[in-house]
């Protein structure tokens, strides 16, 4: 028997075998990345599609002190929407409201001594919100 010949075969396989751990420990590193991203591009194209808009934005200075927000939800796949309001100060309070069907809905938000000035609705998806929309003056009602 040649060993010269066997020895060209061992070296082969064991170079091959080391090619393929370099590829399983790189593909290890690589699909989690690649998973998450694919995820992530899901979410936005869902949220591209769906379209909620904000009506109005009243609230009352007698006690109990709430805000009243309306929103409409046009189209789209969605498990809620919430609602933001902003004061002068640019503190924020938010509010989350299931959505069933397509429609309107009015959030009715208590607020303490929170003065709101805008507001604004963003849509659920997922557990995920999407970016808010432009936001709307709040006025007493």
């Amino acid at each position: 028997m040649n060993n010269k010949a066997l020895s060209n075969i061992v070296a082969t396989v064991l170079i091959v075998l080391l090619a393929l751990a370099a590829v399983a420990i790189i593909w290890s590193f690589i699909k989690p990345t690649l998973e998450d991203a694919g995820e992530e591009i899901e979410t936005q194209n869902a949220c591209l599609q769906t379209q909620v808009e904000i009506m109005s934005c009243t609230y009352t200075t007698a006690d109990p002190k709430t805000a009243t927000v309306t929103a409409r939800h046009v189209s789209g796949d969605i498990a809620s929407i919430t609602a933001v309001l902003s004061n002068a100060e640019g503190l924020a309070t938010t509010e989350t409201m299931p959505i069933f069907s397509l429609g309107s809905l009015t959030f009715s938000i208590p607020i303490g001594e929170f003065v709101p000035v805008t507001a604004t609705i963003a849509a659920v998806i997922d557990g995920n919100t999407c970016n808010t929309i432009t936001p709307i003056d709040c006025t007493v009602a």
